[in-house]
């Protein structure tokens, strides 16, 4: 189940890529959309992380208990790539027209 849910993140992330290269957009705003929406990639990296620890836990190894502990840290760490992956379109506009925001000297 943890690999199947997974993949469908990555099938997500990366399903509206191709669409658009195909709207009528300057090539940098382009590029930029799709980076942003390219952000779910890293969480389905995250979860690559988390299968790994549930098959440690549970096909590899005789002690689960064990195992729990880094498997409830990547599943921390998942969640947490999540919502920063899904606020960053959210929070670019504003640190970029207040730049006293990030202690940034940029002009």
């Amino acid at each position: 189940v943890s690999v199947i849910s997974t993949i469908l993140e990555l099938v997500i992330a990366l399903l509206p890529i191709p669409v658009i290269f195909t709207l009528p957009m300057d090539k940098t705003q382009r590029w930029s959309v799709a980076a942003l929406l390219s952000l779910g990639v890293l969480t389905s990296g995250a979860g690559g992380v988390r299968c790994f620890f549930v098959w440690k836990a549970v096909v590899s190894s005789s002690d689960i208990v064990w195992w729990s502990e880094p498997h409830w840290i990547s599943s921390e760490v998942e969640n947490s790539v999540a919502l920063v992956g899904s606020l960053t379109s959210n929070i670019i506009p504003v640190i970029l027209t207040c730049p006293d925001l990030c202690m940034c000297t940029c002009t």
